[in-house]
């Protein structure tokens, strides 16, 4: 009886473990994806102060 319920910790144990990569390694992308857009926004609308543009509200 011990021995199923070892088998059922261990099997919970790797899937939890799994799952914890998994949405490590989601918050990471989205927060590497989400700087980076951020960085290009962010240059643009540097250039459009600088050259005297007006930035594009609809895009």
């Amino acid at each position: 009886m011990s021995g199923g319920l070892f088998a059922a910790s261990v099997a919970f144990y790797l899937v939890f473990g799994v799952f914890v990569v998994a949405f490590t390694g989601l918050a990471v992308f989205t927060i590497v994806w989400a700087v980076r857009r951020d960085m290009k926004s962010r240059r643009e609308w540097l250039a459009s102060q600088r050259s005297g543009q007006e930035p594009n509200e609809g895009l």
